[in-house]
This record gives C-alpha cells, structure tokens and sequence, in this order.
C-alpha cells in the first residue's frame, strides 16, 4: 500500500496517497473510503494518524462524512480537478527541478 518514509509526517503522506488515488481515478467520486480503524491496521500506523488524514482531507474538501456513515469520496468534480492540476504543477515543478540538477552535473562531469 504505502511505504512510509521519514522525511514528511505519516499522516501528510497517508493524505498525499489518497490524493493519487483519486486523481488516478482509482477511487471514484462517492466512493465509500476504508474505515480508519480498517486502514490504520492494514498500514500499521495508530489510529489518531488515519485519524488525522481524514481530518485533513475533509478540511481540503476531498472526503465528506456524515453522521456515522462511512466516508467517502467527494462529488466535487472541480475539486477533484484542481486536484489534478495542482498534482500536475507538483510534478512539472520536481521533475524540471531534476533535469536541471541533471544537466549542471553532466557540465561539471564534461570538465573533468
């Protein structure tokens, strides 16, 4: 599912996976989200982490939960498609942000 790493907290890296899956089209618009107990023992983190996901990701607009009802994925298709677009800048930005680097040292490399 996901491989935490630790340079970012876990639960900004649990909401920036769902992020992917929603703009990948994995989850659909209203789809019913995993429970956080569900999710917080199939990826082996404390359940206050999910906890905190699913408060981010309601507070951006991407989840909504009733009254005890499971979450789900918002209906907002403008929300999802600013989603989108700010996923595809975050990608131009690191991959330009790459290159760069990867032809300032293949200059330094050809004066060798």
């Amino acid at each position: 599912m996901i491989v935490f790493d630790k340079r970012s907290p876990v639960y900004e890296q649990i909401v920036a996976y769902f992020k992917a899956e929603i703009v990948s089209k994995r989850l659909k618009p209203g789809q019913e989200m995993p429970s956080r107990r569900e999710l917080a023992q199939v990826m082996q983190v404390n359940p206050n982490t999910v906890q905190r996901a699913f408060h981010e990701m309601e507070a951006i607009g991407l989840v909504t939960t009733g009254n005890n009802v499971m979450s789900r994925v918002t209906e907002d298709e403008e929300r999802i498609e600013q989603l989108k677009k700010k996923c595809w800048k975050k990608l131009l930005r690191v991959l330009s942000m790459r290159l760069l680097r990867f032809i300032s040292l293949k200059k330094r490399l050809s004066t060798i």
